[in-house]
Parts: C-alpha cells; structure tokens; sequence
C-alpha cells in the first residue's frame, strides 16, 4: 500500500514488547487495516493510520486507529451491536466475523470494540484473551 499510496499514507506501528509472547492468528489486522484504507481514502487525500498493541493484564489489546472521516453515528452505533450477535444484520462481515471468531477461540473477554468519531476517525480495538498457561 505504502507503494500504491506513497507520501499520501502514514503508517506508525507501535508493539509493547510484552505482547511479542502473544499468540494471535494470522492476518488478523489485515482486513482492518484495509479497512482504514479503503474508507479513509473515501473522502481524504491523506491517511494516517496508528496500530499499537499493550497488555492489560492477560488480554491483548490491538488498536488500529485512523484519522479518516469515520461514519455516521447511527452507523457506528448499529455496527457496534451487531458486532456481538450470531449472525451479521449486514455489511461489515469481515469485522464480524473476526469479533465472532475472537469470542469462539478466546472466550467472552475477546472481542472487537469500536470507537468512532464522525468526521474525525475511526479506531478498531481487538482485545484477545491469552491463556495463563506457560
């Protein structure tokens, strides 16, 4: 994307070095990144795109914040509901997808959560549950 984008595009990734031990699946960030990306450049000539990743406690937590144009509130508000039932009402199956699969594989403290500011950006918080075990 860097290539695709060049100056146009500001990607700063920032991992505590605990979260190095974590185990998350593959490609997870992807499609949330692209995300940014496709939706963010809807109506911005510019992106900036913050990915960062903290332990709190024994969760993972991944934000991947942009300072895009977000959505309407309404929207958010909609897609921050469905995020958490069986099947998707529509639209956004990747982020649903990824929730439902986070909740499956890591339990009830894993998840998506998002935060969105209309006109100003747009994070994705991904909290994954990691066991105790050594």
């Amino acid at each position: 994307q860097s290539c695709r984008f060049g100056d146009r595009l500001c990607c700063t990734v920032d991992i505590d070095e605990d979260c190095k031990s974590c185990i998350i699946p593959k490609l997870v960030l992807q499609p949330i990144i692209e995300n940014s990306i496709k939706y963010g450049f809807k109506k911005k000539m510019n992106i900036k795109i913050d990915i960062r990743g903290f332990m709190s406690g024994n969760i993972l937590i991944l934000s991947i914040k942009d300072d895009g144009l977000g959505m309407p509130a309404k929207s958010a508000i909609l897609l921050s509901e469905s995020l958490g039932e069986i099947y998707p009402r529509s639209g956004s199956y990747g982020l649903h997808h990824i929730s439902r699969w986070l909740y499956l594989r890591y339990g009830s403290m894993s998840g998506i959560e998002i935060k969105n500011c209309d006109g100003v950006g747009f994070e994705v918080v991904l909290k994954v549950m990691q066991s105790m075990e050594g």
